[in-house]
């Protein structure tokens, strides 16, 4: 095709309009993605800062001084041995024993000798039937392999008389539980052996060299 000379300048013109309406509208183009561009970039980090938790300081822990020893807990006395040595008047006493189905129910006393409570009740009142105690040996702070109570063998079902019956297989199995709970905690014990004997035998022993001496 010819463009007549007297058209061309027009011709010309127009394309350079076109042109130049063109450029710029490819301009706006890229111009509006980049700004939509943005506006999603900035639209997900702020949806990321919303989601994710914004990091805290850890706790301090301090360090413990290696040379700092600490102090043992000293045993706190139970209540109701509180209450037993007001109601009796008498800081002897250190626990409690009992048997089920038997006469024995006593608080149990501690001296400093075997020889005292022989001859005195709880009260501290002279008594030929004395009071149950423990073996001056023996601590109810310690887990002792061998703890000894002592008490008379009464003609009357008082103190250890019913002791005597545990020779009775039947009694025996239905006795078996011992409650015995100290200034420091409670304890029940299970018998799996009960004899007789004399007093050559060494039965009130409290120190071993080890378990297998025990």
């Amino acid at each position: 095709m010819v463009i007549p000379r007297k058209h061309f300048r027009r011709f010309c013109f127009a394309l350079i309009v076109f042109s130049c309406v063109w450029l710029a509208y490819q301009a706006y183009k890229e111009a509006n993605a980049q700004k939509t561009a943005r506006e999603a970039r900035e639209a997900f980090e702020a949806a990321q800062a919303v989601a994710k938790p914004i990091p805290t300081e850890p706790a301090y822990t301090p360090i413990p001084d290696a040379t700092f020893t600490p102090t043992p807990t000293p045993k706190v006395i139970q209540p109701e041995f509180q209450q037993l040595r007001a109601e009796y008047n008498n800081n002897d006493i250190v626990g409690y024993l009992k048997i089920d189905g038997t006469s024995i129910d006593y608080p149990i006393t501690h001296f400093k000798d075997n020889e005292y409570y022989l001859t005195v009740d709880i009260n501290k009142n002279p008594s030929d039937a004395g009071w149950l105690y423990m073996d001056y040996e023996n601590s109810v702070e310690r887990q002792d392999l061998n703890t000894i109570i002592y008490g008379h063998n009464m003609r009357q079902d008082i103190m250890f008389h019913s002791l005597r019956f545990f020779q009775d297989e039947a009694y025996f199995k239905e006795h078996r539980y011992i409650t015995f709970n100290t200034l420091y905690e409670n304890n029940v014990w299970e018998i799996f052996s009960f004899y007789s004997t004399t007093v050559d035998f060494r039965y009130i022993q409290v120190f071993f060299e080890s378990r297998e001496d025990f």
